[in-house]
């Protein structure tokens, strides 16, 4: 990487491939530009991530389940199947 701008398109084609994976396993995410999923961050089919969430690496979402904007699931989390979540900071 020689300049900011190279950075910026490395960091943008991994974001890419992060959600291209999640929604390839049933996973929604209703914004990809205000959301952000951490690498080894792990969220199960037909959950539903709401924009303005941040999901940190080492967590664990299971199925089914609703993440509300303005979360935080902070690392090592773990969200048991068909859980609604409400914007909060989660430990």
């Amino acid at each position: 990487m020689n300049s900011p701008q190279d950075m910026a398109f490395a960091q943008r084609i991994i974001k890419d491939r992060i959600f291209d994976r999640l929604v390839n396993h049933g996973v929604v995410v209703m914004d990809r530009d205000t959301t952000y999923i951490e690498l080894d961050a792990k969220i199960g089919k037909g959950t539903t991530v709401s924009p303005f969430v941040f999901i940190e690496s080492g967590s664990s979402i299971g199925e089914n389940c609703q993440i509300g904007p303005f979360s935080h699931i902070k690392c090592g989390t773990v969200v048991k199947d068909n859980t609604v979540l409400r914007s909060k900071n989660i430990r």
